[in-house]
């Protein structure tokens, strides 16, 4: 069905219509009553605070990762020398909420030559380094994945208002739920990055959006590009969709002239940018700014970020969208269902919806494609202009985009779930559909707590063990204090990939790297992306442990190893074996070849 003006018009005059909006109009009559207010408040008070004691657990337990470091080091220098330096690819209002928390600890900030170069990449080392002398490391990032945590739990509350907006209460329940007990949800909630705060930006602009489509004000108009504004503060990818929004502004205002509409959709991008310039002379009113291109300076910068450019921006935003564009020339490596490959690869990204999300959690992102079947004609309308045209915007920047991770995908897989939620409110109109409804939760449960307290690693079932289904979002350096722990007396040989890498290595242990044939004996533990990613371009290193079998993970991240015997480093695979059934490890057979029949990437045939 088309555009309906009449149908947005009636919405605009009918706010308490739109919150009943998530059933078929032939079907009025059988509409059971959803959940009342006290029901609901009661149900996502239950699950924020399930989701707050897990995450809070798992944000104590677990090193710091990569992203996490430059954060932490670009906001806190950011909020106490008033300016932008470090790490301007990443971008600036999630690094300054984590950082402004984490002052609380007062963590060291070290005044070297890094800094006042704008060096991000030696100065990370230099700001991780001074909090392990000073005793702080876990203390400070803790702080920082504290507000991680309030977000996510923000973000689960901000679905509940955009489905319930949509579809109706049941429906603002059920995305809600979704979220709140999805594993991966626990995973970005207790680290301290971009991504969950980019998913949340992105919905709370739909919010605001949907919000103006019931009563279109100045003021709710004003909202929608305050929350755009967010968006392009929070990752460089909402440069793409604060035009999406712009349009679908357009077109939802009803009875207004050309001109009015045009005026209307512009001043969407005009808040927007003038937010990005507010908020970066807030934090540096008098910026000197320094900084030491160390990312991608060698590749070509893509047209996308060359035409942002154009507009006049703050240096420091200007530059981080540079080494963006140029960072996103280079391919990286995609490891999923064993196949090794390099590049944008459009399969990658329902497998790795299937292998990371649970089985209830992947159903209701399906069944996002039937919304339309099940919604009065309103709110199809306003969906369409709300959620589908930002999912459209992120599906068509991260399928062919050459670095993939299933965690550029956020956005859009939280907005699935509020397509998804009108199609299983509707079925809960029936007692089948009730009974359904339940087990799915149940399972869903199930998989959150099958998850603790080792989210980030978890795979779904069948998809196990991990580090022979995919190698993304697996392996972030989050066990690093597991591995001291466990590392403990062994004499272990130990090749780490995480923040603390260029550090001394672990007292008792030997770098494994460089390691001769013969010195290799006893313990041995690795982490699974050095055997997925690192090891794959020079694999005579430590190829040759895939035909191994480990005896155990360390929080699903880390393969031990152990041997009787030195083992014979002339083999290599392109999978690594499955856990030893003894308490050593034993050569398998050769891991099989790619589906073309070509040996994998990095390995001789």
């Amino acid at each position: 069905m088309g555009y309906d003006p009449g149908a947005v018009s009636q919405s605009v005059t009918d706010e308490s219509a739109v919150a009943e909006a998530g059933t078929s109009d032939a079907t009025d009559s059988a509409v059971a009553p959803g959940p009342t207010k006290r029901v609901v408040l009661a149900i996502l008070v239950l699950l924020s605070a399930q989701f707050a004691v897990l995450s809070t657990v798992e944000a104590w337990r677990d090193a710091p990762t990569f992203d996490e470091v430059f954060h932490l080091a670009s906001g806190a220098t950011a909020l106490t020398r008033h300016q932008w330096r470090l790490t301007p690819e990443h971008d600036a209002l999630p690094k300054v909420l984590g950082a402004g928390l984490a002052l609380l600890a007062r963590p060291a900030i070290p005044d070297n030559q890094a800094w006042h170069d704008g060096d991000g990449n030696a100065y990370y080392g230099a700001f991780l380094a001074a909090q392990k002398t000073s005793g702080k490391v876990q203390r400070v990032f803790f702080l920082a994945r504290l507000v991680s945590i309030a977000e996510a739990i923000a973000l689960g509350l901000a679905l509940y208002a955009l489905a319930r907006g949509l579809f109706g209460p049941t429906a603002g329940l059920i995305a809600a739920g979704a979220w709140l007990t999805t594993p991966l949800a626990v995973a970005f909630g207790h680290i301290d990055g971009s991504d969950l705060p980019f998913a949340l930006a992105v919905v709370l602009t739909c919010l605001a959006l949907q919000r103006w489509y019931v009563h279109q004000t100045v003021g709710r108009l004003v909202l929608v590009g305050v929350a755009a504004s967010v968006m392009l503060l929070t990752r460089f990818t909402g440069l793409a969709l604060v035009p999406g929004i712009a349009l679908a502004v357009a077109i939802g205002a009803v009875g207004a002239s050309v001109m009015r509409r045009a005026a209307m959709a512009l001043s969407v991008p005009l808040i927007a940018w003038a937010g990005v310039w507010a908020v970066y002379r807030v934090i540096s009113p008098m910026p000197v700014f320094r900084h030491a291109a160390d990312i991608g300076g060698y590749l070509p910068e893509s047209k996308f970020s060359r035409l942002a450019r154009v507009v006049p921006w703050p240096k420091e935003y200007a530059v981080g969208l540079e080494e963006t564009g140029r960072l996103a020339s280079a391919s990286s490596d995609v490891f999923l269902f064993g196949r090794h490959a390099s590049g944008a690869h459009w399969w990658y990204w329902p497998g790795a919806l299937l292998v990371k999300l649970p089985l209830p959690a992947t159903l209701l992102a399906v069944a996002a494609c039937g919304y339309w079947l099940v919604c009065r004609r309103r709110a199809r309308v306003q969906a369409l202009l709300t959620v589908v045209i930002p999912v459209a915007i992120v599906v068509a920047l991260v399928v062919p985009y050459k670095r993939p991770s299933f965690r550029y995908f956020l956005p859009g897989m939280v907005l699935l779930f509020v397509l998804g939620a009108a199609v299983l409110a509707a079925a809960s109109r029936y007692n089948i559909g009730r009974v359904v409804l339940a087990v799915l939760a149940v399972v869903q449960l199930a998989s959150l707590w099958n998850a603790y307290p080792h989210s980030l690693a978890w795979t779904t079932p069948p998809f196990r063990p991990n580090y022979r289904v995919i190698g993304d979002t697996n392996d972030w350096g989050q066990d690093y204090y597991r591995l001291e722990h466990w590392a403990t007396g062994k004499d272990a040989l130990v090749a780490y990939f995480g923040p603390f890498g260029p550090a001394p290595p672990i007292s008792g242990t030997r770098p494994l790297a460089g390691a001769e044939p013969n010195e290799i004996r006893g313990w041995v533990a690795v982490s699974m992306a050095n055997l997925t990613y690192q090891s794959l371009a020079n694999p005579k290193d430590i190829a040759w442990l895939r035909t191994y079998c480990p005896i155990g993970t360390l929080g699903g991240s880390i393969l031990v190893y152990r041997f009787r015997e030195p083992p014979d480093t002339t083999r290599a695979a392109g999978v690594a074996a499955r856990l030893c059934h003894g308490d050593y490890s034993e050569p398998v057979p050769t891991a099989r070849r790619n589906a073309d029949g070509r040996a994998p990437l990095g390995v001789r045939p």
